[in-house]
């Protein structure tokens, strides 16, 4: 016999014991595995230990490769997980199994989405995703409008006396708030070099921080979704910070100081400013300004008009008086001046020892009535002006939170002259193009 024919003979033998058997794989990803298997004894399915001998050296990365004296792993779907297993000394379970027969399905079995055929099938797709997207919005929003029906929004203007943001003080202010359980606060008098948005969070509750160089409009998180589903839409200024709401517009302003330095450069612009937020504001709409005006506005005893009420200081200095002259042009309103409040001073002088009305909420005056439910002066500890909490009414509350619904579009009738059906050949038409 010939050296060819002994060795295929020597071939078969081997077969026969069942020493031998070929599994290809890729090296480039199994050989990382099996690297540790060398010159191992592994369990077989046989009930039989062979002695495992293996050269990765001579293997390229990119061509198969043999594993030699294996018999009854062919079967398994991991066959490389279970040699491993058996060699550490332990058995796979049901679960690891299954977990192995999963990621060999995924390895080789099913082949990758090829996506949506048709230019159709896209399109139902895109609808789709957007009809979840706005179920989402639609619970969310129902979920807020139920909290604020239980509790209802709060909105406060505080002047915070030079603070900065990054300042401990400013954070015990933010906590102060929480206590409070405002929803919104118009910040006033800060000391900020940019204008951009902060996250603050105590007690497990959040509240975001939308601040510009001298104000800012610290929200809950709930306002906060409502803002988001309206584009995030703000506006940053000097002296002025506006947020725009679904069915709501609130801006946080700051009017500078009478005497200061450039204080009628400063005061003209900001009443530019507030113009523009006043014509931006959609027919509708309600206009809620808060802030620090620097301004005593004192009761109304002889005017009519709307602008100021009955209630307030019997004194008006000359900032309130241009104040108000500026109110009557834009058709704002003074809101403090229609409510009975206690103690209504917002900043005590000790100088001349006493109290002044500074701090306050304009509004339009068709939008007073039915906007604004209740006003009163909080203490604070904080800073040097008390904080004034007006509370919203719950039509406006309502508003906001309610849910987009879907314009209701009815279906097109069918005006079906019956006589004509009559007829058979007719009656055969009609029979056709509805089956169709």
């Amino acid at each position: 016999m010939t050296k060819e024919e002994e060795e295929e003979d020597n071939d078969d033998d081997n077969d026969d014991d069942g020493l031998a058997m070929v599994f290809h794989f890729h090296a480039k990803c199994q050989v990382d595995k099996m690297i540790h298997l060398d010159k191992k004894k592994i369990k077989t399915n046989g009930n039989r230990r062979k002695d495992y001998v293996c050269d990765y050296s001579t293997l390229p990365f990119q061509t198969p490769f043999c594993i030699m004296g294996l018999s009854g792993v062919a079967d398994h779907p991991d066959p490389i997980n279970y040699c491993m297993a058996s060699n550490l000394g332990y058995k796979t379970n049901k679960k690891q199994q299954k977990d192995m027969e999963i990621r060999w399905k995924q390895q080789y079995d099913i082949e990758k989405n090829p996506g949506p055929r048709s230019e159709a099938q896209k399109l139902c797709r895109i609808k789709k995703r957007k009809e979840r997207a706005e179920r989402r919005a639609a619970s969310k929003a129902k979920k807020i409008q139920q909290r604020f029906d239980r509790f209802p929004m709060k909105k406060t203007t505080w002047n915070v006396n030079r603070v900065n943001i990054f300042s401990s003080r400013f954070g015990e202010m933010v906590k102060w708030c929480i206590d409070q359980k405002w929803d919104i606060v118009l910040l006033s008098e800060m000391n900020n070099n940019s204008d951009g948005i902060r996250f603050f969070r105590h007690k497990g509750q959040g509240r975001y921080l939308l601040f510009s160089n001298k104000t800012g409009i610290l929200i809950s998180k709930d306002v906060y979704c409502l803002w988001q589903a309206n584009n995030r839409a703000w506006s940053p200024g000097n002296r002025i910070t506006t947020l725009y709401l679904k069915e709501l517009t609130i801006s946080a302003i700051y009017q500078p100081v009478h005497g200061t330095e450039n204080h009628q450069v400063e005061l003209e612009v900001l009443r530019k400013e507030a113009e523009r937020v006043i014509r931006t504001t959609k027919k509708g709409i309600p206009l809620i300004m808060g802030g620090d005006f620097n301004a005593q506005i004192g009761r109304n005893e002889i005017d009519n008009s709307n602008v100021v009420g009955k209630f307030g200081y019997n004194y008006t200095n000359s900032q309130g008086e241009e104040l108000v002259q500026w109110l009557r042009e834009n058709d704002l309103s003074w809101v403090n001046s229609f409510h009975f409040i206690r103690r209504r001073g917002t900043w005590y002088n000790r100088s001349v020892r006493k109290w002044y009305e500074l701090d306050g909420f304009l509004t339009h005056l068709q939008d007073r009535k039915h906007v604004v439910k209740k006003i009163k002066v909080v203490r604070t500890l904080h800073s040097d002006h008390n904080a004034v909490c007006m509370t919203l009414h719950e039509n406006i509350v309502r508003k906001i939170t309610r849910r987009n619904r879907r314009e209701h579009v009815p279906k097109p009738r069918r005006n079906i002259n019956w006589q004509k059906l009559w007829v058979k050949e007719n009656e055969e038409k009609y029979r056709d193009l509805t089956r169709e």
